[in-house]
């Protein structure tokens, strides 16, 4: 039997792709999938080469785990990955990247790994 914070875990996942996501497109080589995803935004602090802060974005894209399936099998992100989404009518395209260089680019968002926070650029030329 689940505890309640399992199953609370379980419901927010599925209302987070009933009521507050888009379906976006995952890519990795010539293998793609559509998932639901919910847009986020993280922000990271990184000491720069002279010692200053500097403060990253990343764009995130919030998804199931369980949805993320490449050639029949479930996986997590890579760099390099790319996320097409729909935008004010336009595709845009958007680069799995780590924020920073000792920042991965995918954390679970939940305890229980159900969802995932992907870690994303808008892709250059892709009409920012």
């Amino acid at each position: 039997m689940s505890n309640l914070l399992d199953r609370g875990a379980r419901m927010l996942d599925r209302l987070r792709k009933q009521s507050m996501s888009g379906v976006v497109t995952y890519r990795r080589g010539s293998a793609e999938v559509s998932v639901s995803a919910a847009r986020g935004v993280s922000r990271f602090d990184t000491i720069d080469d002279s010692g200053g802060v500097l403060a990253v974005t990343s764009e995130d894209f919030l998804v199931s785990a369980s949805d993320l399936v490449l050639d029949g099998n479930v996986t997590t992100p890579m760099r390099g990955d790319v996320i097409e989404a729909e935008e004010g009518g336009r595709t845009r395209q958007y680069a799995v990247l780590p924020p920073t260089g000792s920042t991965p680019c995918w954390r679970w968002a939940d305890g229980f790994r159900y969802t995932i926070r992907i870690h994303a650029r808008l892709s250059p030329g892709a009409g920012a």
